[in-house]
Order: C-alpha cells, then sequence, then structure tokens
C-alpha cells in the first residue's frame, strides 16, 4: 500500500502542442478535485510511459505469482482448487 502522501488520480488528458514538436502536455485531477498540469519533454514523457509499463507487468506478475502459489497449497492439502475440481494428485 503506498503511503498517504500519494493521493488517487485520473488522468484528465494527454496533449502534443502543435507548434512544439518535442513537448507532451499531460493533466491529472485528483480525488479532492484539484487538476496538476505538466509539461513534459518527449524524453521524459517516454521515461514515466515506460514506468507506469513496467509498475503493471509487475504487478501481473506478482498476481500470477499469488495464484501458482494459492494453486499449489491447495494441492498440497488435499482441497479442491477454486474451480470444484479435485486436485492433480487426487483420482477421479
Amino acid at each position: 500500500m503506498l503511503p498517504p502522501i500519494f493521493h488517487p488520480a485520473t488522468l484528465l488528458g494527454v496533449g502534443r502542442p502543435p507548434d512544439e514538436l518535442g513537448v507532451v502536455g499531460l493533466a491529472l485531477q485528483t480525488d479532492r478535485g484539484d487538476v496538476a498540469r505538466f509539461s513534459l519533454s518527449l524524453n521524459e514523457a517516454q521515461r514515466i510511459a515506460l514506468a507506469l509499463l513496467d509498475a503493471e507487468a509487475m504487478q501481473r506478475h506478482r498476481a500470477a505469482l499469488h495464484e501458482v502459489q494459492r494453486h499449489q497449497s491447495s494441492i498440497e492439502s488435499g482441497q479442491p482448487n477454486s474451480e470444484g475440481s479435485p486436485p492433480a494428485t487426487q483420482g477421479v
């Protein structure tokens, strides 16, 4: 869990001004209604995008690992898995 200093936010928009090719505009709105607008270099915008994709990939990896561990625990305990099927070690 993130510390309380981090506030939930919603993406309001992303834009590239036609006269500034190397700049990206980013607007976020907090759950309190505050709006923050940022002017980012194209390199910084790409760095942020990659960091967000990496964080999302890590979340998926952790969720998949948790599911595998849960499944292994149910097999080891002899309990049916979440679909109700008998564990792989039990005969039908």
